[in-house]
């Protein structure tokens, strides 16, 4: 009896370090999913506005917690632009801001370069991913955990009640 109980023990020490460890790493791969996802979709958005020599909208709507581009044809429906809805599975995240000069809308033109840079915060839980488009050539990355928001941003002056305190934090000077 007393090994069963020494066993009950061990089993549940193991399980209280276990089971945050592994919804902390699922946080990070559905950050990371959505994170590469979204560049994907841009680089294709930008790739199309090149093939077709005409501009590609990318809309982001944080209160939907979606992006679409309307001129991209979609997979599963032809017909009709891409939509992605960012809460469903697998990625169960969303997008806490986005900002390309103020606004929330990326148009790549027919040469593929960007109307504004910008940024596109996601967040999974309490992880956070922030995809950059560079304004000057229109490339597409995922920034590393110590991105902030840029002091001149317009978004600073009202930003959305859902944006991650952190990313608002003075940017810390690079090494």
């Amino acid at each position: 009896m007393i090994e069963l109980v020494v066993v009950m023990i061990i089993i549940s020490t193991i399980a209280v370090i276990a089971i945050p460890r592994y919804a902390r790493s699922t946080e990070h791969y559905r950050a990371n999913a959505v994170s590469q996802r979204l560049v994907a979709d841009l680089e294709v958005a930008r790739s199309h506005a090149r093939a077709t020599g005409t501009d590609v909208t990318v809309l982001f709507d944080a209160g939907k917690e979606m992006y679409s581009i309307p001129k991209l044809p979609s997979v599963s429906n032809p017909g009709a632009g891409t939509i992605v809805t960012l809460s469903l599975a697998p990625y169960r995240s969303n997008v806490a801001a986005a900002s390309f000069a103020g606004a929330t809308t990326v148009v790549f033109d027919g040469y593929g370069l960007p109307s504004d840079g910008g940024w596109i915060a996601l967040t999974s839980g309490s992880m956070v991913k922030c995809v950059l488009v560079d304004g000057a050539t229109g490339s597409v990355s995922v920034a590393d955990h110590a991105w902030k928001i840029p002091q001149d941003d317009p978004i600073r002056d009202n930003p959305p009640p859902d944006l991650p305190g952190s990313l608002l934090a003075p940017p810390s000077d690079p090494e």
